[in-house]
């Protein structure tokens, strides 16, 4: 994003209009406070990546979980028919 003040004049008007613009007194803040957003938004996006990562990895463990159960479960039933 870009900022700045919309003033429109003269060379000899423009140091009277730097003293008293808003906009100067607060470009630095708008500077590092837009920076700090697009860092933000990078680290949201990170997260975002991870989130998905580990979804996937939940996804995967879940489905061994269900096979190892699936498997303790017919070994459980099949002693319990040799007995």
């Amino acid at each position: 994003m870009c900022y700045s003040c919309q003033f429109h004049g003269t060379a000899s008007e423009l140091a009277a209009h730097l003293e008293h613009c808003q906009y100067e007194a607060m470009k630095n803040y708008i500077h590092q406070t837009e920076g700090r957003f697009n860092e933000l938004v990078q680290a949201l996006k990170q997260k975002d990546q991870e989130i998905n990562f580990l979804q996937a990895m939940l996804g995967q463990l879940s489905i061994k979980v269900e096979s190892l159960e699936k498997t303790v479960e017919g070994m459980h039933f099949r002693a319990q028919s040799c007995a």
